[in-house]
């Protein structure tokens, strides 16, 4: 299995069906193109079955795809609230295959945000693949998240490796959460002393939280979840 790494924005905040929603997802492949642009030297081309890299350039091509894969039931019907769901692959100049991959929800309403994306960052040494996540500069996940959450107009986000998940999902027994490696911040919201292995980093665009990256994934899953708790109250 490719391991990866995956940074999750979402926003409870809605956009306007289907412009508006795909002017924020484009705006979020743009920004995550140019972050990893500026540590790896290439951007991010973005394509899927269907549609190429010129037309994940255009809001209006984006919009209607967004209209055409709306979920829909066994019937054919259109459920309501759930908004449209698809993917699309990231590849570098360097690559003949993806190297990153973005799962989204666009356009939902009542209990499942209007917007939530998810891009893996595919692990290895070749192939214009990504460094494992602690071999990354911490300033520069903490912009990517931070930038993310901007594009958005975001509400939680985070970015968390595969291991970490994995204990933070065992952990928490099927429950819910929104920590990771690197935990965004909300304006407003005070987490309060923070342990050895959590640390707080401000830009003027927000703050995050950033786990020890080094650590053994189980050991700080306690302090995370404890600050999951704190940012819940």
């Amino acid at each position: 299995m490719t391991r990866a790494w995956t940074l999750t924005v979402s926003s409870r905040r809605a956009a306007t069906l289907w412009e508006g929603e795909a002017e924020r997802l484009l705006a979020l492949l743009q920004a995550v193109s140019t972050s990893v642009a500026a540590e790896y030297g290439e951007p991010l081309a973005w394509r899927s079955d269907g549609m190429s890299e010129a037309l994940w350039s255009k809001v209006d091509a984006i919009a209607a795809h967004l209209s055409q894969e709306r979920l829909r039931d066994d019937a054919g019907a259109v459920l309501p609230r759930s908004g449209a769901s698809s993917i699309v692959q990231g590849y570098r100049t360097s690559s003949a295959t993806s190297v990153a991959n973005a799962t989204f929800t666009a356009g939902a309403s009542g209990i499942f945000p209007p917007f939530h994306c998810g891009v893996d960052f595919y692990e290895g040494a070749t192939g214009g693949r990504f460094r494992p996540l602690p071999d990354n500069p911490v300033d520069w996940l903490v912009d990517l998240l931070l930038t993310g959450i901007t594009a958005i107009n975001g509400t939680s986000g985070r970015i968390v490796s595969t291991d970490l998940l994995d204990e933070l999902i065992d952990a928490r027994d099927g429950g819910s959460f929104e920590v990771g490696s690197v935990t965004y911040l909300p304006p407003g919201r005070d987490p309060g002393p923070l342990p050895p292995s959590l640390s707080v980093h401000h830009r003027p665009t927000g703050a995050v939280v950033v786990a020890d990256l080094h650590a053994d994934p189980a050991a700080v899953v306690p302090d995370l979840l404890a600050l999951d708790d704190a940012l819940r109250t």
